[in-house]
């Protein structure tokens, strides 16, 4: 047998590719934006024209909580903030005694009741904040974000990976792989038939060899 070694199909080679979503680095990611308790029910007696925080039901506050926990992302996470938020530029800045510190963004809070879709009720921040179990800091720097913006927050975290530096010399590698010559399988044909063999005498240290020598430049 004198036949080329061709890729295996997706499924039937005999190393599996890994699950991605169990590498330590995702299952951190994924625990990093989840949720550290359950919603907290309102602390405030809140029931006028501005806030009707005492109108929300545990079913409300729940369905609202389990909507924004469904995913670990913290892109969904951010566009669920900022779709009920309603960010405006502070009509009053109340200037205190650092430059810095003025007030340039107003934030209004709203939850969707259970079993609606356009009905929301204002509530309040702290409420806000005990319902989805995230800080305040998260919120205000969204709505800054996206008064400056107009966009949906990206998360930019974790730079760049130099995976497709190595496109080329993975190429390459396959290349030279696909080029090897098979020998004849001396096990039985029923077991090894979409199977490949390569001669005896081409151990891992022959083949890397072989192909510096050939691909000097990779």
């Amino acid at each position: 047998m004198n036949e080329s070694i061709t890729p295996s199909e997706p499924g039937k080679a005999r190393r599996t590719p890994g699950d991605r979503r169990k590498w330590k680095r995702n299952l951190a990611k994924s625990k990093r934006y989840d949720p550290p308790g359950p919603p907290e029910y309102p602390r405030c007696d809140h029931l006028n024209k501005s806030y009707k925080c005492k109108r929300l039901t545990m079913r409300d506050i729940k369905e609202f909580h389990a909507n924004f926990s469904a995913t670990r992302e913290k892109n969904f996470q951010d566009a669920f903030i900022i779709k009920h938020v309603k960010v405006t530029t502070a009509k009053r800045p109340r200037p205190k005694k650092k430059p810095t510190s003025t007030k340039k963004v107003s934030t209004n809070y709203y939850i969707r009741l259970s079993g609606t879709e356009k009905f929301c009720l204002r509530v309040c921040q702290q409420t806000f904040v005990d319902i989805l179990q995230i800080s305040r800091k998260r919120i205000q720097g969204l709505a800054r974000k996206f008064l400056n913006t107009g966009r949906m927050p990206v998360d930019r975290r974790g730079g760049a990976r130099p995976n497709h530096l190595y496109d080329r010399k993975k190429t390459a590698i396959r290349g030279f792989i696909e080029k090897l010559k098979c020998c004849e399988s001396h096990y039985s044909r029923g077991k090894s038939a979409n199977r490949r063999y390569l001669p005896g005498n081409f151990i891992i240290n022959k083949l890397y060899r072989m192909y510096n020598n050939e691909q000097p430049n990779y």
